[in-house]
């Protein structure tokens, strides 16, 4: 035979992604599709032998569970109750209870009827936390009790053998997934603990991150990187998340991705998150740029693909609530790839401004003798809060 000799040519760059962010979190299942989860290295090491735990996620979402599905928070599916040996999540029934927020334990469950679920679905970040030991339960939405009761499987012993998944419920170990028991949101920190923590450290941890070395702490993923190859660092025991996804009858393919976001008081020079390229090309260099830059808000590194604040004074949420780039790759044969990225401006509170008798700080205003009324004091402020007036000297 002749011999045929197949020649290496250069292929373009094939996706960008997002791996680090400062501010973001993981969107998951919020771009048409449905099928992608979280499956944890080695679930067992987390949830075998427990007698008592500590579930929180913080999480936003403007997307409910469809009629008689679930939104999917943490399941834990062993050999002995391979159907949600552990479930953390919600559960709607319009026809029946509603909306409730609930914990499975050993394939019994118990919910916070007195809350509806529908209220955590507003688009807005919420923590949301469970606690059981010894038979007592407490859920919690912000850091306030939102339901509790006893008596609630107080002698199980969580058993091994198990896998633990973020994001579906499992009716098999690894499996059994169905396409109306999905998560579908920007998920920031999901924590498990081995305790139940009380009420004063639930509310601590509200919107916050925890230190690895936290009391009880058994793994912690705080969704600020997301590797090339799907993986979610866990901060406190290398029990990393992998990027999965469910087949089967009424899923649809989605690619979770990170999100990037900013204060609109965040200084110059702030970074924003980290793009990569994907390039079927082994041990390839790159160097990336932005085509647009928001109108010279963001800049990148250009070795690197971090991403920066450049100009802080254009930022501001009452303005735009987002801002779009598009980044580029060239390899280092010249070849190009292109990709837009959205940016969102998350708001703080702005303080309100006087603006009657010259505003600001110094406004001055000059009174008669024997005069009683001095003035009308008038205030604007950019965000749609009440104000309320007082003298503060003088």
């Amino acid at each position: 035979g002749v011999p045929i000799t197949v020649t290496d040519v250069n292929d373009v760059p094939t996706d960008l992604l997002i791996t680090d962010t400062s501010t973001g979190g993981l969107s998951l299942n919020q771009d048409g599709g449905n099928d992608a989860y979280l499956l944890a290295a080695d679930g067992d090491a987390i949830f075998a032998g427990l007698t008592a735990t500590t579930m929180e996620i913080q999480f936003s979402s403007t997307t409910l569970p469809v009629d008689g599905g679930d939104a999917d928070f943490v399941t834990y599916a062993a050999a002995t109750q391979s159907s949600n040996n552990i479930w953390f999540g919600t559960w709607r029934n319009d026809a029946g209870a509603g909306h409730q927020l609930g914990l499975g334990v050993d394939g019994a469950y118990v919910y916070a009827t007195g809350y509806d679920a529908n209220l955590l679905f507003d688009g807005e970040p919420h923590t949301v936390s469970v606690t059981w030991e010894a038979g007592n339960y407490e859920f919690f939405v912000d850091g306030v009790s939102v339901g509790s009761g006893t008596g609630f499987k107080s002698s199980h012993t969580v058993p091994g053998g198990g896998e633990l998944v973020i994001g579906m419920e499992q009716d098999s170990i690894g499996g059994g997934f169905q396409s109306d028991q999905v998560l579908q949101a920007t998920v920031y920190d999901v924590r498990i603990f081995d305790d139940a923590r009380t009420p004063a450290e639930v509310l601590a941890g509200v919107g916050q991150t925890v230190a690895p070395t936290e009391g009880g702490l058994l793994a912690n993923w705080v969704f600020n990187d997301l590797s090339t190859s799907g993986v979610v660092t866990d901060t406190v025991s290398g029990n990393d998340l992998t990027v999965m996804h469910a087949s089967g009858a009424g899923f649809i393919g989605s690619v979770p991705s990170l999100t990037m976001a900013l204060s609109e008081d965040a200084p110059d020079l702030t970074v924003v998150g980290t793009a990569a390229a994907i390039d079927p090309d082994a041990a390839e260099t790159f160097t990336y740029a932005l085509l647009d830059d928001a109108g010279g808000r963001f800049d990148i590194n250009t070795a690197s693909g971090e991403i920066t604040l450049l100009d802080s004074s254009l930022i501001d949420f009452e303005t735009f609530s987002s801002h779009n780039i598009t980044v580029q790759v060239t390899d280092s044969g010249g070849l190009t790839y292109n990709e837009a990225f959205t940016i969102a401006v998350i708001d703080v509170n702005d303080a309100p401004l006087i603006t009657s008798d010259g505003g600001g700080a110094t406004a001055t205003i000059s009174v008669q003798e024997n005069f009683t009324a001095v003035t009308d004091v008038d205030a604007t402020d950019a965000d749609p809060d009440a104000l309320t007036y007082s003298i503060s000297g003088g």
